[in-house]
């Protein structure tokens, strides 16, 4: 158990180590597709919360309704009606969002794994030919050479994580609004 711990441990170190070479890499695959995608994780993680609450208004609204019904009293069903327009928009935003999120991330992994195959190349093409005949030296081309393809994975782990974290940081701050225990929970 403490051994994988350490291991993840040691994986996650590095990986904020190199996390500000990975940026500059994403910055010149197009920081404009980057920006893009993070303000579609951000709105991914935002909308459960939006969606969650907007729920909670309408339960409270037709129970409203329900007692008004049930007092003869006459019915108003505008309020209803724009939550429920309301609960609408945010499930064509969020779909309309995740169709566009997916291709993003990829065209950003595509884009940055180029950037660092152009990295490689110019980076190689430096190095006086007698040391491709190393086979050490060349182990670590091949290496690099495996290693801009995680460059597209990092991308999705990395949007997937700034999702998961706006999800839970405003569910969290939406359970505050009951319950300053609840949302600790």
């Amino acid at each position: 158990m403490g051994y994988k711990f350490r291991e993840v441990a040691s994986g996650l170190w590095r990986f904020l180590a190199l996390f500000p070479q990975l940026m500059n890499v994403y910055r010149r695959a197009g920081w404009a597709y980057f920006i893009f995608s993070v303000l579609l994780t951000i709105y991914d993680g935002v909308a459960v919360s939006v969606s969650i609450y907007l729920t909670k208004l309408l339960i409270d609204e037709a129970e409203l309704l329900w007692i008004a019904h049930q007092a003869n009293e006459p019915i108003d069903y505008t309020t209803i009606g724009l939550l429920i327009g309301g609960q609408i928009a945010v499930w064509v935003a969020a779909l309309t969002t995740e169709v566009l999120w997916r291709p993003m991330r990829s065209i950003l992994g595509t884009r940055a794994s180029y950037v660092a195959q152009l990295d490689l190349a110019a980076k190689a093409s430096r190095v006086p030919y007698r040391y491709y005949e190393d086979p050490t030296f060349y182990n670590k081309i091949e290496a690099a050479e495996k290693g801009k393809v995680w460059l597209e994975y990092i991308a999705q782990f990395l949007f997937q994580a700034i999702s998961n974290i706006v999800s839970i940081v405003s569910i969290a701050g939406l359970l505050s609004l009951f319950s300053g225990w609840l949302s600790l929970l």
